[in-house]
């Protein structure tokens, strides 16, 4: 069997090899978690963020209500218990989307995920943060990030200027020294307050 020399392109090559493994060593990962994403953690946030603003704009229609109510009220066409009950059967079925039909509609949704219920690595390095399941490897630059913040014991890490968030429960940490260092991580990244 013959052999050939090795061409001075292969040698250049395994020479730039050898300079990317000196300038740049293989990283420890500064947090490494692991989870199973739970529909009740995105629920809690979801009511958090999004619900409190409908809950609020439901009480100034209430407010509104019983504001053009007032001249009938006054005028003795309607009592102030008249009133009440015609609001009773919209807080009914208002407070029955908002508390029990919306949080089945997010479980459902997230149950048609071909990824749920399987458990979710993140990575958190020094340059980048890696995510990992069953179906999905993906790669995250900290420059993507906007901001972070702890709410209701989760981590919330925002993606751009929008309100998408990587949601990490407090559950996914091993132990308080894990969750300190990605706390450190984060405010040296200058993404957590």
């Amino acid at each position: 069997m013959e052999t050939y020399p090795k061409s001075p392109l292969c040698k250049q090559n395994e020479s730039i090899s050898i300079l990317n493994h000196i300038v740049k060593p293989h990283f420890h990962p500064m947090v490494e978690i692991n989870f199973i994403p739970d529909a009740q953690d995105i629920i809690r946030i979801a009511k958090r963020k999004q619900l409190r603003p409908l809950r609020l704009l439901y009480l100034f229609f209430i407010l509104l209500f019983l504001i053009f109510s007032v001249p009938e009220i006054i005028k003795g066409e309607r009592s102030i218990l008249e009133a009440i009950v015609l609001e009773i059967p919209v807080l009914t079925i208002i407070v029955i989307i908002i508390e029990y039909l919306w949080p089945l509609l997010i479980k459902r949704n997230l149950q048609k995920l071909t990824s749920w219920g399987y458990p979710v690595k993140f990575i958190f390095e020094e340059d980048q943060i890696q995510q990992r399941s069953l179906y999905t490897e993906s790669t995250l630059q900290w420059q993507s990030f906007s901001r972070a913040e702890m709410i209701d014991n989760q981590l919330l890490l925002y993606l751009g200027p929008k309100n998408t968030y990587i949601q990490i429960p407090d559950r996914a940490f091993a132990d308080a020294g894990q969750k300190e260092k990605l706390k450190d991580l984060l405010q040296k990244k200058l993404l957590l307050k």
